[in-house]
């Protein structure tokens, strides 16, 4: 009798526990990320040259940024739009990467943190050179953004009430290269500075496999020793966990040193899917994949609609593309086991 007494008492105090927390429903993350680079990632893009759609805010997204850009808008979190580029009359990736995440996952929350200066080097103390490349001491523009990461995560909660929801980092974005590739010596040690960079983020930032995507430099043949700076890139991607870099030597440079909106558009694109694609989990975010055209896949099957789903969630045979929630145990992306069913997304805000 005593020890059914016991037993009863544990199941109700299990039960009170989990009634509790039912009632107590868990925050929301707020994905965070880091874009940096030079005059590619600053942009000289126009906005004249977006649609109207794309001029258009997106209310789902902030960004915060400092270095090159908008003095009037730097430091503050305001609602992502074209503008945050060079000027007030450019835009960056920044845009369109935006935009293709909230796209891919609707309800996800999303903050950037931009920070990039025009001509800057990776490899000199006055530039990017993380702790790990300089003696236990960053250089100075590795510095600032430090300084200006630490000031937007503090300021966040003018945006996002951190009683309803909790800031993820995500990723970092890095486009730059072209200034080392323009000095032999600088382009024979970027692969370990950038090495260092990237080992020094995912350190300072507390995430050991933090997402990085680093478009690749163009081949213009200002950049001379571009092929080593790429290269440095593409080892990286072979021999670190979460790495992956894209092309963008066949966008176009009218200057013959910055993308045009045409690249900014597509390297925004692009490394958003990528990271998607990525083997990252954001806990509790609800990964909706918007299918392409069909496609040969093999895991899953939505039998009722005659669906084949891969274990990404992206691939599909027969019928007509459609969006689904996929729900993630653990990481997200490959192998991982996929649960497609409706969902419905609740009120955005803060």
């Amino acid at each position: 009798m005593e020890q059914s007494m016991k037993n009863r008492s544990a199941l109700l105090a299990a039960l009170a526990v989990a009634a509790a927390l039912q009632g107590s429903p868990a925050k929301k993350t707020v994905a965070v990320f880091l874009f940096s680079g030079q005059s590619n990632m600053v942009s000289m893009a126009s906005v004249n040259d977006l649609s109207a759609d794309e001029k258009k805010p997106a209310d789902s997204v902030y960004i915060n940024v400092n270095g090159d850009c908008d003095a009037s808008k730097k430091g503050m979190w305001l609602t992502l739009g074209p503008g945050f580029g060079s000027q007030g009359v450019n835009f960056g990736s920044e845009l369109l990467f935006g935009r293709t995440m909230t796209e891919q996952m609707p309800g996800l929350r999303i903050a950037i943190i931009k920070n990039s200066v025009s001509g800057s080097p990776l490899g000199k103390k006055e530039g990017w050179l993380s702790p790990r490349s300089n003696g236990g001491s960053g250089g100075t523009l590795y510095n600032n953004m430090m300084k200006h990461i630490k000031d937007a995560m503090s300021s966040i909660t003018s945006v996002y009430d951190t009683s309803v929801y909790t800031p993820k980092w995500a990723g970092f974005v890095w486009l730059q290269g072209e200034t080392d590739a323009m000095d032999q010596k600088l382009a024979n040690v970027y692969e370990e500075n950038l090495r260092n960079l990237v080992a020094d983020i995912r350190d300072t930032l507390g995430v050991d496999d933090l997402p990085v995507i680093i478009p690749l430099i163009t081949t213009n043949t200002i950049w001379t020793y571009s092929s080593q700076v790429r290269g440095a890139d593409v080892t990286l991607l072979k021999t670190l966990e979460n790495v992956d870099t894209m092309e963008t030597k066949m966008f176009p440079t009218p200057d013959n040193m910055h993308y045009n909106a045409v690249g900014q558009r597509a390297i925004g694109t692009t490394v958003a899917k990528k990271w998607i694609a990525m083997d990252y989990s954001l806990d509790d975010v609800v990964a909706v994949a918007r299918l392409p055209r069909p496609v040969a896949s093999r895991e899953l099957q939505c039998k009722s609609k005659g669906y084949t789903v891969d274990p990404a969630g992206r691939k599909m045979t027969g019928g007509v593309p459609f969006a689904f929630s996929v729900i993630v145990s653990g990481r997200r992306g490959r192998g991982q086991t996929l649960v497609a069913r409706q969902h419905h997304y609740g009120e955005g805000g803060k």
